[in-house]
């Protein structure tokens, strides 16, 4: 939540630039539907008009994942923190989404 408030809070509690906001589950629910790995790798990397790491270059996948999470299960979603194993597919689909700009 922390990082939601410090970071995601001024694009996605007002949409700026169609970010989805936090809570319409509308918005969220297509997004969910790609799924953990591909939603936090290609957000991480930046994907439409939002930045790499929402614009906080000093994030790590951890902490944007985290944040992600955060978004997610407060707009109808119902993902855990990342384990290990789903943090290497994470990090496998960053250098896919890198190698394909």
């Amino acid at each position: 939540a922390s990082i939601y408030k410090e970071v995601c809070a001024v694009c996605h509690n007002a949409g700026v630039a169609n970010a989805p906001k936090l809570g319409d589950q509308n918005a969220w629910k297509k997004l969910i539907g790609e799924g953990q790995v591909i939603i936090t790798a290609h957000g991480y990397v930046g994907v439409r008009a939002m930045p790499p790491r929402g614009g906080k270059e000093s994030l790590s996948v951890e902490q944007f994942a985290e944040a992600l999470n955060y978004m997610v299960n407060n707009s109808g979603g119902q993902w855990s923190s990342p384990d290990k194993g789903m943090l290497e597919d994470i990090h496998e689909e960053i250098k896919k989404r890198k190698n394909s700009k």
